[in-house]
Formats: structure tokens, sequence, C-alpha cells
């Protein structure tokens, strides 16, 4: 976890048509987890998960943070106002702090 808080694992499982309750999940398999993670900003993609007697020295290499990203659709109220919104649009650029 990002924070390195220890959460309980209440359940795990496969996905199938319906979720398929587990004693583990095997490597390279897709499935859930029940934790009782109250606090979304708590855990991250990309996590590393391992048992509380066996604790990982490290999180497993290959994941990135995700950058939160916003899509949105824009349009004028009045189409005879379409030129006037892709102008204003063309004039305003998104500032990417990096």
């Amino acid at each position: 976890m990002s924070n390195n808080a220890a959460y309980k694992v209440e359940e795990t499982g496969i996905f199938r048509l319906k979720m398929d309750k587990r004693e583990e999940l095997p490597a390279g398999y897709v499935g859930y987890i029940i934790a009782g993670i109250k606090t979304v900003g708590d855990t991250r993609i990309g996590d590393t998960i391992t048992l509380d007697e066996r604790p990982a020295p490290k999180p497993l290499e290959g994941f990135k943070e995700v950058k939160p990203v916003v899509f949105s659709s824009i349009y004028p109220i009045a189409s005879d106002d379409y030129q006037s919104l892709l102008e204003a649009l063309e004039k305003y650029k998104l500032n990417d702090a990096r």
C-alpha cells in the first residue's frame, strides 16, 4: 500500500460470470480481493499485496503512477455559435504541469 498500511484480506476470488470465491489468486489470474479498505487514497493501481507473515521486501517493479485525466465534450448553446466556439477553443491551451 502507498502508506505502508496493513489491511486484513477478507476474501479473494476470480471473476467469471459471477464472483468465484477462492482461497488464493495464483500468478496470472485476474481476480478480486475484499479487504475492508475504507479510504480509496490508501490504494493505488499496481500496489503489491503480500502476506503479513512474509512481506515483500519491496514493491513489484513496472507500475508507474497514473496521471488523472478528464475528458469533456463542449457544444455551443446555439448551433450558429459553433464557429465562435471553435475560434475560442483554438486560443485556449491546457497547461500540462509535468
